[in-house]
């Protein structure tokens, strides 16, 4: 009984947990930006590898692609 408590009570709060830390779009908007700039410096040599990365990190902090 107490452990079907503890799981409820576990699955019910992790969703606000993960509401409460996501980014705005415009900050992981930003935070993505940085880190392909990071990982790519020049932005004409690897392009087909920037978008897809560039994508894959906004799908990280909960942006669908589009």
């Amino acid at each position: 009984m107490a452990a079907s408590f503890v799981a409820t009570l576990a699955l019910a709060g992790a969703p606000d947990a993960v509401a409460q830390n996501k980014l705005t779009y415009e900050e992981a908007w930003a935070a993505c930006i940085k880190d392909v700039k990071s990982n790519y410096p020049n932005e004409y040599s690897a392009t087909n590898q920037r978008y897809p990365r560039f994508l894959n990190c906004m799908f990280d902090y909960g942006y669908p692609r589009p």
